[in-house]
């Protein structure tokens, strides 16, 4: 049984909703922004396939999360992966579906440890600077 608290919640979403499409400029920018509703018994059209870049890991237009206890190689891996990408040659056993520029953005490693880390594994996979 819900608490009085979570039913407050639950009986307010409908004014929460119709507050976010003023706020928002309404249908109107819905559309633009696309991202309005739609009936799926209408959608007869295939939607375009996903950009595979690496594997099943990583894809155009979406985002990546790789989630496990501290310390146990996950930005390793993610350099490795994102490595992959930039040469277009797979170094962990995923698919390079394509090469492409990768963009790393750290909020744990500075710029030193950073480039540690990466020639690291430029050498440890023999990558030349023309790869």
């Amino acid at each position: 049984m819900h608490d009085q608290r979570w039913q407050a919640r639950y009986d307010d979403i409908p004014r929460a909703v119709a507050s976010a499409k003023q706020f928002s400029g309404g249908e109107q920018c819905n559309a633009r922004l696309g991202l309005g509703e739609w009936d799926a018994g209408d959608d007869t059209e295939m939607p375009p396939p996903r950009g595979w870049l690496l594997g099943n890991i990583f894809a155009r237009r979406f985002m990546s999360s790789l989630l496990a206890d501290g310390g146990v190689g996950k930005t390793a891996l993610r350099y490795a992966q994102l490595l992959s990408c930039a040469i277009g040659r797979s170094l962990t056993g995923e698919h390079v579906f394509q090469r492409c520029r990768v963009l790393i953005i750290s909020l744990e490693d500075d710029v030193d440890e950073l480039r540690r880390r990466i020639l690291a594994l430029m050498l440890h996979y023999k990558i030349g600077r023309s790869d």
